[in-house]
Parts: structure tokens; C-alpha cells; sequence
């Protein structure tokens, strides 16, 4: 997803990567920020995509919804393994209030976490030359994560925002391997042999 002033769907959700690195690199930048339109249009791309799109939405469950850590969902009628990651200054300018995003998230039961990116001195300087402040506004960022069921970060340079991307990517993502299981039923093997000596013991007063 890229928002400004509006939100758009930049790549439908998909498991490569290189696609997805491919055309973000290429979004520009524009005036506005419209979060509440991009958790919104976000979500709508999400249960569009989703096996599960034409299941009831997750009910509500005091403020909660969904899977926020990634581990499958707890049953509650979420989607599993799926969330929203949203990184902003905070501060919702344009389009519907940050809560009517939010509850549409909270409604379909998909987290959003989101990263508040920028300092509290932030400024930009407009094509005017203007420069114009614009402070983080995390608590903001903050209330939509809560409302969701997600988790609210904060970077404030380039290397602390990759620190958060590195941690969300272990939270939310799964890499399947090969287990060795013969330690498990070895175990198993001891525990029965444990059971059946104490048995011989009880019932004959020796070991078998």
C-alpha cells in the first residue's frame, strides 16, 4: 500500500518479495496523509485476497481482534497469520478519521501495527521553500494499534527503523523446517518402561 492524500494498492498481496521490493521502489511522494483510508483500503485488499473472503468478519472481542502475533489465531474467528504493518508521521491530515479504519480492521479481525517513523522537532520543506513542522505523532499511531489488536512501535532514524522491520519480520512471519522427531519417541519409549517397572514392581515385587 502507498498513501497520501488518497491510498492505493501498490502490489496485491503475494508471497514474493522481489515484487514487492520492485514496486516500492518506484512510489513517489505526494501531500496528505490519509491513514484511516490506507487501514481501510488495506483491509479491503486483504479479505479480497483471503480464502477466507467470504466468511463472517472476526467478532470483536473487547478491543481485541485477530492474530497480532502471527502464530495462526487463536480461533476467535480472525485471520490467521495475517496483519497490517502501517508506517507514518502519525498525523492524519486528509479522508476518514484513523478510528473508522481501525474498526473495519478490528471488524475483519486483522492487527495493525504500526510504526511511528519521525522525531518531535520533525520538519519538511515544501517546493515554496516554506518549511513546515511536522512532529511524530505517536500516540496517535498508538490508539489505532490497540484498537486493532497490534502493537505500536517508533523509529525515529534510518538504522532504529530497520531494527523495527528486522523484529516484526520474526513476529509475524514462519519458516518451515524438518524435525527430527526420534528424540520424542525415545522419550516416550523411557516413560513406558518406567511405568511398566513400577507396574512389575507393585503387582510381582521385582523389575521385569
Amino acid at each position: 500500500m502507498a498513501f497520501d492524500a488518497d491510498a492505493r494498492v501498490v502490489v496485491a498481496p503475494v508471497a514474493d518479495v522481489g515484487t514487492v521490493r520492485a514496486a516500492l521502489t518506484g512510489v513517489p511522494l505526494g501531500e496528505g496523509t490519509a491513514i484511516g483510508d490506507a487501514i481501510a483500503t488495506s483491509v479491503a485488499a486483504v479479505v479480497g485476497a483471503s480464502p477466507a473472503a467470504d466468511a463472517p468478519a472476526g467478532a470483536r472481542r473487547d478491543g481485541v481482534a485477530g492474530d497480532a502475533d502471527g502464530d495462526g489465531g487463536d480461533g476467535d474467528g480472525g485471520r490467521p497469520g495475517t496483519a497490517v504493518v502501517l508506517l507514518s508521521d502519525g498525523e492524519t491530515t486528509v479522508g476518514r478519521p484513523d478510528a473508522v479504519g481501525a474498526a473495519a480492521a478490528a471488524d475483519a479481525g486483522i492487527p495493525v501495527h504500526t510504526v511511528a517513523f519521525g522525531t518531535d522537532t520533525g520538519t519538511i520543506a515544501l517546493d515554496t521553500g516554506e518549511v513546515v513542522p511536522v512532529p511524530v505523532n505517536r500516540d496517535a499511531l498508538a490508539a489505532v494499534a490497540r484498537a486493532t489488536g497490534g502493537e505500536a512501535f517508533s523509529a525515529e532514524t534510518a538504522t532504529e527503523l530497520v531494527s523495527v522491520y528486522e523484529d516484526l519480520g520474526r513476529r509475524l512471519t514462519k519458516e518451515e523446517a524438518p524435525r527430527d522427531v526420534a528424540d520424542r519417541f525415545a522419550g516416550a519409549a523411557v516413560v513406558l518402561g518406567v511405568v511398566a517397572a513400577a507396574g512389575s514392581l507393585r503387582w510381582f515385587g521385582r523389575l521385569p
